[in-house]
């Protein structure tokens, strides 16, 4: 009764954290012991209906078949797995980086480079600003500033390296 009262009173302040996990799932370990003394509970109740081998195994499939929707895509009945749509996320974003890594890694192969990217509008915890401390790697990231003077200003301050802008609709890489 404390964990389900936990998670009733928390929902007026629902906040979404990472993967739209709220904080308090921190109680999840409890929950599995709670499920767990449930499921013997529950299969000591039906051995003498089911039979010693059958109430274990019928429990187990009950168990299974509440988690079948979590990790199995099945477009007719609920559509997509949670498990899938998880993936998905993650991978959107780790493709975006890993392409944008790669443009820049290959033309940054005639000399360094200064990549202007324009973040404004997009997910802010999708940052493709990641530069070494010391500033002298052969891909510096910076953001798209407003001005074409302030262009010119990075242009003056980094004169050994080809400015380039990274359009973040397209996908694509091109020099200024």
């Amino acid at each position: 009764l404390s964990i389900v009262s936990l998670h009733v009173v928390h929902i007026p302040y629902w906040y979404d954290g990472i993967l739209q996990w709220h904080y308090v799932f921190e109680t999840a370990p409890l929950l599995l012991v709670l499920a767990g003394v449930g499921a013997i509970t529950i299969t000591e109740s039906l051995r003498p209906l089911l039979g010693r081998r059958m109430a274990p195994i019928w429990v187990t499939l009950l168990l299974l078949s509440g988690l079948l929707p979590s990790w199995v895509d099945l477009p007719s009945l609920w559509g997509s797995s949670r498990v899938s749509l998880v993936v998905q996320q993650q991978a959107f974003s780790r493709s975006r980086i890993w392409r944008f890594r790669q443009l820049t890694t290959n033309a940054a192969a005639s000399g360094p480079i200064l990549v202007l990217v324009d973040e404004s509008g997009t997910d802010p915890q999708l940052s493709y600003i990641i530069n070494p401390p010391d500033l002298q790697g052969p891909v510096l990231v910076c953001r798209r500033p407003d001005s074409s003077e302030d262009i010119q200003t990075l242009q003056r301050a980094f004169p050994k390296r080809r400015l380039m802008q990274y359009d973040l609709a397209t996908l694509q890489l091109h020099e200024l």
